[in-house]
């Protein structure tokens, strides 16, 4: 099997450990090396609602990357789609682990398996432009990791999490609108930005005469609209940014 070094990607053969004298060492920086594509992996094909059990998904992550390094054959295909069917089998052992708690969704059909020639291991297919792409692109992935993990933070000084916004988000395409009308609104003014940021005071009546939107639902949209002025006044934050249709036009 002919090998290609791919968009800095390394050799197939770089990832057999297994038997070599430095094994452990190899091992060891190969899973520092492929972090973002661990969870990369994981954030596409497993959910957690929190932050601590997410954690958890990664460290299955990490041990089924482990266990590809180690059971890996590159006379029988590439390397990467290999990890990526470890990965997702541990993921579905996980899901099945927690299916009476729900503490874990796994995102996809977990009766399915990646299609393949019969007779064929399913890791022994072409290594396809998605997967190098998808690879290439984990580093920005991570970037937008960090930035929410930054972005947590800062809503925590409001007294709200990231699962506060996203609970509190506009599901429908008239909310989302006539949410869309009023952060434009709040962000011309300086004041009601102030208050928001400054004071930790959310000023419906000010935004109701702005905006001529009814008061309830100005009260309803206050959590989404707290997390939508810091993104959009914060620094750091432009991968978040481009959830704001109103930040995007501009």
């Amino acid at each position: 099997m002919q090998e290609t070094k791919i968009q800095g990607l390394p050799l197939d053969a770089d990832f057999v450990v297994r038997g070599k004298e430095d094994e452990a060492d190899r091992t060891e920086t190969l899973i520092v090396g492929n972090k973002a594509f661990i969870i990369g992996c994981v954030r596409k094909y497993a959910y957690a609602p929190d932050a601590a059990k997410f954690d958890e998904l990664v460290s299955v992550g990490l041990s089924a990357f482990h266990e590809a390094l180690r059971t890996y054959d590159v006379a029988k295909g590439h390397f990467y789609p290999f990890a990526e069917m470890i990965i997702r089998r541990r993921l579905i052992d996980e899901t099945r682990r927690h299916a009476k708690d729900g503490n874990v969704i796994f995102l996809g059909d977990i009766g399915s398996e990646p299609d393949r020639e019969e007779g064929t291991p399913d890791y022994a297919r072409p290594l396809d432009r998605a997967s190098i792409d998808n690879h290439a692109k984990e580093t920005d992935r991570q970037l937008l990791a960090d930035e929410i993990q930054r972005y947590s933070k800062a809503l925590s000084a409001h007294g709200l999490s990231f699962r506060d916004l996203v609970t509190h988000s506009p599901k429908h395409a008239a909310l989302r609108q006539t949410y869309d009308r009023m952060l434009r609104a709040i962000l011309s003014d300086a004041e009601l930005v102030g208050s928001i940021l400054e004071k930790h005071v959310f000023p419906v009546k000010k935004i109701e005469i702005a905006t001529k939107i009814p008061r309830k639902k100005i009260e309803r949209a206050r959590i989404y609209m707290i997390g939508a002025v810091i993104i959009a006044t914060g620094q750091g934050f432009d991968g978040l940014r481009e959830y704001l249709p109103c930040l995007r036009e501009e």
